[in-house]
């Protein structure tokens, strides 16, 4: 399938994946997909490791802790500072590891996104 995407122009090919993923992740670059999400932190997916290990071969996006997010305070604001590092690198789009779940108040959803937004320069 990939090579044929990329036959017809398709220049990068993602991949919605869940769970623990480490051992899929070569098999997947092998066959073509450059792009994978949502990297769940419960699962032991941390995209700074992926990053270590594959460079730019890899799109990602995800992995922000929605349980840090969910504490709100320091634990969120180290969560987004821990995630500065790869979207300054690029090739990295920060999201929480899924849709927020109920028990992220409104309040710490909105401190999340006014702190992610100043980290990234935009607040």
């Amino acid at each position: 399938m990939c090579d044929w995407l990329h036959e017809q122009g398709i220049k990068h090919i993602g991949l919605d994946s869940d769970g623990d993923i480490h051992k899929l992740i070569p098999i997947w670059l092998d066959a073509g997909i450059d792009h994978l999400w949502p990297f769940e932190v419960q699962a032991g997916m941390d995209v700074v490791e992926i990053r270590r290990t594959y460079g730019h071969d890899l799109a990602l996006m995800g992995g922000v802790d929605k349980r840090a997010i969910s504490t709100g305070g320091e634990a969120m604001r180290a969560e987004v500072d821990r995630l500065v590092p790869l979207v300054e690198d690029g090739g990295y789009i920060p999201e929480m590891d899924h849709g927020a779940p109920p028990d992220i108040s409104w309040e710490a959803y909105s401190d999340y996104t006014e702190y992610l937004k100043f980290r990234m320069g935009r607040g």
